[in-house]
């Protein structure tokens, strides 16, 4: 997921949402996601393909350990 203009929050609100319904879906077997998720300042299209290549690598991240976890890639983080 790229999430333009929000912080780790907004994120854990959107994800868990998206959780929500995601579980509501289920049925046998029950459903589950592991989610990577990229933060960027703002969404510019000449950026996209950076942004989702973050997002992809935040969500293997997730994955790699099969614990639906929940992955942020946020630039401000390297800045700090």
């Amino acid at each position: 997921m790229v999430a333009p203009g929000t912080c780790r929050g907004d994120v854990e609100a959107i994800v868990g949402a998206l959780r929500g319904l995601v579980g509501a879906a289920g049925g046998p077997p029950p459903v589950a996601a592991s989610v990577g998720v990229a933060i960027v300042p703002a969404l510019d299209p000449r950026r996209m393909s950076e942004a989702i290549a973050l997002a992809d690598a935040a969500l293997y991240e997730a994955k790699a350990d099969r614990s639906l976890r929940v992955v942020v890639c946020d630039p401000n983080d390297a800045a700090a």
